[in-house]
């Protein structure tokens, strides 16, 4: 399945306006990742990091960060 930068960006607003923390955060993207039948996966090494796999040769790696409102 290929999937739009413009798809990953509103999949990732949708999680992120639950305001958990980046743990959660995390693993709540993966899984919604997984559910628009994406291949999603946290690092092993890096808590905020994700990679997204997307159908084409290369995939997409996402830094979470948290900021304050």
């Amino acid at each position: 399945m290929n999937i739009k930068k413009s798809q990953i960006i509103q999949i990732i607003k949708e999680v992120m306006s639950d305001g958990e923390a980046i743990g959660a955060t995390t693993q709540s993207l993966v899984g919604a990742l997984k559910r628009c039948g994406l291949g999603a996966e946290r690092s092993p090494t890096i808590d905020d990091e994700i990679y997204i796999m997307t159908g084409e040769a290369e995939g997409i790696t996402i830094k979470v960060l948290r900021r304050g409102r």
